[in-house]
């Protein structure tokens, strides 16, 4: 009976992790650095340091694991300050701080609750920095992971909580790691949910959803395995899935083994996007490829920024269009201008709310995904600008806060400003914004269901295809359809 057979009937046995806690562990790449970044703050094109980080992280594992561990490969943060929290959420936990040497961290997930049952949870871990850090600290970087078992299965499935990270282990081919969304859901609101791996190329793992129960091989409602691990099912509003009941998620290793990643977002219908793109002048073979890379890219920075909660369905891309903006039948939503303007890009309302790129320093900005993103920011997720001119560089702007791509396009950072880190970590000569937190506006505006209040996961999705790979059709979306 093969493998798959087996999963089909019944939840998977491993082979590699039985009765082995105390005796050897499965270990498998982990990689999980920190947000904490070292740069020079006076050097606007470097900033990258930031303070006020409060961010949780959860890893989830099979049906059989015992305990979970972790090895870190470098620490070092503000003692006290900032901190890497781990262990079981509402039980024990340890804190690491300071300068330590590499090292496994272990803790004990299945454990004995009264009145009498066992139960799993996922390895907790929060890292969260003070306000003052000098900027001369590295942070820390944890490379694996391992686990060991008991030889019998206690069923899991672990709660996913929106908008909120999630890293799953599977050590070994047929290995099944179950989440469960308990909602609330409502016929107003599509779903998503998204799985990728930092180390996808080793392995192939594939995503099941299934209605008031735990999907299998054979039975489930939405499937995607696309032949990687990077895998994405949106299920729209219109069809009511699951009103009432309980969404059950499979993560499943068709091949292989590794860490991979599973966020859930509940997404309003208005924020799922068709864009229709245009130049206004006629662009070469190269200028064509800069552009479509350029909205492939976008798109998938939009969903990271937007924490899932908007989206592009598709782009639409028209060549050498006539007065861009107010063209008829293809009104456009983003124009490549060859016009020059004082800045590289804008966003405007007027006929129809709209990015503009313009041909500042002979085009260059047409390939800048992140600019696009920051501009597609401000028409369609209402976030207002957190930066102001560098006194000392008038060429060049500073950052109001560190923790937004609205601040600063050379941040390594795809998130907009929350309560918690609003105008925190700016340019030491910018002022503040002015403005209210980003992810205010949103609430404000009604474009999200769920508003972070925290440090939001900061996953680009650079290389994610977000490809449905379903049973009978397979959907690219984001995908750019030039014409």
């Amino acid at each position: 009976m093969s493998p798959r057979s087996v999963w089909a009937q019944h939840w998977f046995s491993p082979t590699l992790c039985q009765a082995a806690c105390g005796v050897s562990w499965v270990e498998v790449p982990w990689d999980y650095r920190s947000q904490h970044l070292p740069g020079d703050p006076n050097n606007t094109t470097s900033y990258f340091y930031i303070n006020n980080i409060d961010y949780v992280r959860k890893l989830a594992t099979s049906d059989y694991v015992y305990q979970v561990g972790f090895y870190k490969q470098t620490f070092d943060t503000e003692v006290i300050y900032d901190t890497l929290e781990y262990g079981v959420k509402g039980g024990s936990t340890t804190m690491l701080y300071g300068d330590l040497s590499p090292s496994w961290h272990d803790t004990q997930v299945l454990n004995w609750y009264w009145p009498g049952y066992w139960a799993r949870s996922p390895l907790y871990t929060r890292f969260y920095t003070g306000a003052s850090s000098d900027g001369s600290y590295f942070g820390f970087e944890i490379t694996n992971a391992r686990v060991c078992c008991v030889g019998i299965e206690f069923p899991t499935n672990y709660p996913l909580t929106p908008l909120e990270r999630h890293d799953g282990l599977l050590i070994e081919t047929d290995d099944v790691v179950y989440f469960k969304d308990s909602g609330p859901f409502s016929s107003a609101q599509g779903l998503n949910y998204v799985i990728g791996s930092a180390d996808y190329a080793s392995h192939d793992f594939d995503l099941f959803v299934r209605c008031n129960a735990r999907p299998t091989i054979e039975q489930f409602d939405y499937v995607s395995r696309s032949g990687s691990s990077d895998e994405f099912i949106h299920i729209p509003a219109a069809g009511n899935y699951c009103l009432n009941g309980t969404v059950y998620i499979a993560v499943h290793s068709w091949q292989g083994s590794g860490a991979f990643y599973i966020v859930k977002s509940a997404i309003k219908p208005a924020s799922v996007h068709n864009l229709v793109a245009c130049t206004d002048f006629n662009a070469d073979a190269t200028q064509q490829w800069e552009i479509i890379n350029s909205l492939t890219t976008a798109g998938r920075l939009y969903y990271g920024m937007t924490e899932g909660q908007s989206m592009v369905n598709r782009f639409d891309f028209y060549n050498n269009v006539s007065n861009c903006i107010y063209s008829s039948p293809t009104m456009c939503d983003i124009c490549y201008t060859s016009q020059t303007w004082t800045k590289p890009g804008s966003c405007a309302s007027n006929p129809n709310m709209h990015v503009t790129i313009y041909g500042n320093s002979s085009g260059v900005w047409y390939s800048n995904n992140r600019l696009l993103t920051h501009e597609m920011a401000h028409c369609w997720w209402s976030q207002s600008d957190e930066y102001e001119p560098d006194p000392d560089k008038p060429d060049e702007v500073i950052p109001q806060c560190g923790h937004s791509i609205m601040g600063d396009l050379a941040i390594d950072n795809y998130n907009v400003c929350t309560v918690h880190n609003h105008e925190k970590d700016k340019h030491p000569l910018a002022g503040d914004s002015g403005e209210d937190p980003g992810w205010e506006n949103v609430s404000w505006y009604g474009l999200a269901v769920n508003i972070p209040t925290k440090t939001p996961d900061n996953t680009a999705y650079y290389y994610h295809e977000f490809v449905h790979a379903g049973s009978s059709s397979t959907v690219y979306y984001g995908q750019v359809y030039a014409h």
